[in-house]
């Protein structure tokens, strides 16, 4: 091990060699670094200090550096975490550290323990904690692994009365995100970064059929999410779409999902795709109360992505016979065919496509005798998307 004296001179050879293209010399110097690493679980507060800042720059991913960083992840972590828990500047650096960390998928397997999730789940709802926002973006990455994602989904954590009477992580995680948008509970947070963990949970049957509970408030979780369907903020509204989307795949709840005197989630997949265009009153009428007498100045969602993804929620709203009915009772082909004329994006309007040959097709009528059957069910496409 080096020398406490000899720190400054290491980290800054080491800023100078990140800078070095001939890949020999960063390979013998990688032994350097490796002392660095020594350094990050030091007695000295300064001299973890100074190893830590320096750590963020060499972790950053696409550096020279980081895959050899990702290698000794097993070594880093704990002491970045442990520095996370004394608080202090040098705290800021290490959750930098571990976000940059937990852009690959083999660093995230340390954190797969109940303590490190309620440590990092506490984290966010504290009202206190200025780093609130960094553990959000952490716990986006970490919940790409199953096994976390699992951890999460049944985590209780101390209630806090402030936020809501309940002690499930995720109670608490989409009240925050709700109120983040005010900054009514933490004034250095919006949780934006949470939209991206709820999407991401919605990816298994258990986040979706989480969503679609009914919560101690009396409230689905989703109906809290969707509202953001149109936020400013791409990382926020770009989470809260793959959200809907993924709540769509539970096609057994269709009709609750459908339902204005429940979830209701159907106006909000059709007002980012909705532009300011008129339509006459054949077509206006049975559309969401929602989407009408919208602004003159309304403007249609820009990500070509996120507007595929929209269509592909409607698609897969279009499973059964009965959703299908209702989608055209509520006039989504007069809003998707006057989007379809100013589509650029050949991925957006080959879906629209498909959803058209759906709602427009003739079908034969509903056997009143067999009003629960579930007749001529669009299960293989549902499952192609």
């Amino acid at each position: 091990m080096l020398k406490t004296f000899e720190l400054t001179f290491l980290v800054v050879y080491l800023s100078l060699l990140i800078k070095i293209k001939d890949l020999n010399i960063l390979e013998r110097n990688m032994e350097y670094l490796n002392e660095l690493f020594g350094f990050l679980d030091s007695e000295r507060d300064d001299v973890r200090t100074y190893a830590i800042n320096y750590l963020v720059g060499f972790s950053k991913p696409g550096t020279e550096f980081y895959p050899q960083i990702v290698e000794k992840s097993a070594t880093i972590i704990p002491p970045l975490i442990k520095q996370c828990q004394r608080e202090g500047v040098a705290a800021h650096d290490a959750i930098r550290t571990l976000i940059n960390l937990t852009n690959d998928s083999m660093p995230r397997q340390h954190f797969r323990s109940l303590e490190t999730m309620t440590f990092i789940s506490e984290k966010i709802t504290d009202p206190t904690n200025v780093m609130a926002d960094l553990y959000c973006m952490l716990l986006s990455n970490l919940v790409k692994n199953s096994e976390i994602a699992e951890i999460l989904l049944n985590l209780k954590v101390t209630i806090k009365d402030n936020i809501i009477k309940s002690d499930l992580a995720l109670d608490q995680f989409v009240q925050l995100f709700l109120l983040g948008v005010t900054e009514s509970i933490n004034k250095k947070a919006d949780f934006d970064f949470l939209s991206s963990v709820f999407a991401e949970l919605t990816t298994t049957k258990e986040g979706r059929d989480y969503f679609l509970s009914t919560r101690v408030d009396g409230k689905q979780p989703i109906t809290k999410v969707m509202v953001f369907s149109e936020y400013p903020k791409l990382i926020r509204r770009g989470g809260v779409i793959s959200v809907i989307k993924n709540v769509c795949f539970s096609y057994e709840n269709v009709l609750q999902i459908l339902d204005p005197e429940q979830i209701n989630l159907l106006p909000y997949i059709l007002l980012p795709i909705l532009g300011n265009e008129d339509y006459d009153e054949e077509d206006s009428d049975g559309m969401p109360e929602e989407v009408q007498l919208l602004d003159d100045d309304k403007k249609r969602e820009s990500d070509p992505q996120l507007r595929l993804t929209l269509i592909e929620a409607l698609l897969l709203l279009s499973v059964n016979r009965y959703s299908r009915d209702l989608l055209r009772e509520k006039k989504v082909y007069p809003i998707v065919r006057t989007m379809h004329l100013t589509e650029t994006d050949e991925r957006v309007t080959d879906a629209i496509d498909r959803l058209v040959q759906l709602l427009m097709r003739d079908e034969d009528p509903i056997d009143p005798n067999n009003p629960d059957i579930n007749p001529d069910s669009k299960i293989e496409e549902f499952e192609e998307i």
